[in-house]
């Protein structure tokens, strides 16, 4: 699925996770891609989100390197771009892109 991108995208947890936890649930998922994938981060943690619903992302914990761990409800959720996310957005769109 493509790499999807969008400004300024931030929430909270509405409830902590643990470390081995797939969904986690967000406030507010408005602002946010209504389908996956993008890239969150919780802390200093990087996560792909490769599903939503409503305010539900389903998400692949440790992404690029980081390590899953719990996160604390009301822990921020931020969009975020990574060279990763970056390169694959590329060659997900190379054509339309003119490359």
């Amino acid at each position: 699925m493509a790499e999807r991108l969008a400004n300024m995208a931030e929430s909270t947890l509405t409830d902590a996770i643990d470390a081995d936890d797939t969904t986690l649930s967000v406030a507010s998922a408005s602002l946010f891609p209504n389908a996956g994938n993008f890239r969150v981060r919780v802390d200093s943690e990087l996560m792909i989100v490769t599903a939503v619903s409503g305010g539900d992302f389903t998400v692949t914990r440790g992404a690029e390197g980081t390590t899953a761990t719990t996160h604390s409800s009301s822990s921020t959720v931020e969009h975020v771009l990574t060279a990763a996310g970056l390169l694959q957005y590329i060659v997900e769109n190379a054509a339309a892109l003119g490359l």
